[in-house]
């Protein structure tokens, strides 16, 4: 008898569940899902900080601030997609963004004839070269540690 009834608990708790994940996200269970995600990233950079702590070297005696920072821009993030009311995207939506990457793909195409070529397409190709370029100078001094040249002892 009591395996039954626990057979039928467990019988109605995986419909329960199976109900539950067949709905689509509500703006509730978004805000439910960027919670413990925020949990999670907390508990992880508390694992993070007490291992940087423990840190000898250089890295330890800056790890808090960095910690403290990272902590700072994470809570910050949370905010925004607080205030925002941002979730998780739809299948519509995901059917919009794969549509305009598609119609994107086939304008590249177009790009790649430089006999026909624009001055509306040149322009774009510019302003993401540009683009590129500045990235991977923002990339170099971060490697570099030093805005000029690099640090010799």
């Amino acid at each position: 008898m009591a395996s039954q009834n626990a057979s039928a608990k467990i019988a109605q708790l995986a419909n329960t569940a199976r109900t539950r994940l067949s709905s689509s996200l509500n703006a509730e269970s978004a805000r439910k899902a960027l919670d413990a995600a925020s949990s999670s990233a907390r508990n992880a950079a508390e694992a993070v900080s007490q291992r940087a702590q423990n840190a000898p070297g250089r890295f330890g005696a800056i790890s808090q601030r960095i910690v403290y920072q990272s902590r700072v821009a994470f809570e910050i993030a949370k905010e925004v997609a607080r205030r925002e009311k941002l979730g998780f995207p739809s299948s519509a939506e995901w059917d919009v963004a794969k549509k305009e990457a598609l119609e994107y793909a086939r304008n590249w195409q177009r790009i790649r004839n430089l006999r026909n070529i624009t001055k509306e397409d040149a322009g774009r190709a510019a302003v993401i070269g540009a683009e590129i370029f500045g990235f991977f100078l923002v990339g170099e001094i971060i490697g570099r540690r030093s805005l000029v040249g690099y640090k010799l002892d």
